[in-house]
């Protein structure tokens, strides 16, 4: 990662010209510190298969609102794969009714 400079909060220019506490290329008003690179984003979105050790940790260890919450958790996950598996059979015209 690059070093931290000052920069304009509102067009991203590296120590930016400033009249009357306003960047001179987009008046902007606020600064900050950064970087020229771009930010990236890392997805740190859990997997179900990943989550469920987690819930059943709290199930069989957990305070009796932790055991609410994760199996309010489940069933909210169990609802999510039904309706996805409905989808899949609407999807092959398959769907029942």
């Amino acid at each position: 990662m690059g070093s931290l400079k000052l920069m304009c909060a509102g067009c991203h220019s590296a120590v930016p010209r400033l009249t009357n506490g306003r960047c001179d290329d987009c008046k902007a008003t606020t600064l900050r510190l950064g970087t020229k690179k771009p930010v990236e984003t890392i997805d740190m979105t859990p997997t179900w298969r990943g989550i469920v050790p987690v819930l059943v940790a709290a199930i069989e260890n957990g305070t009796v609102q932790g055991r609410r919450i994760a199996l309010e958790e489940l069933y909210r996950m169990a609802d999510l794969a039904d309706k996805q598996v409905e989808a899949s059979k609407v999807a092959e015209g398959k769907a029942n009714g």
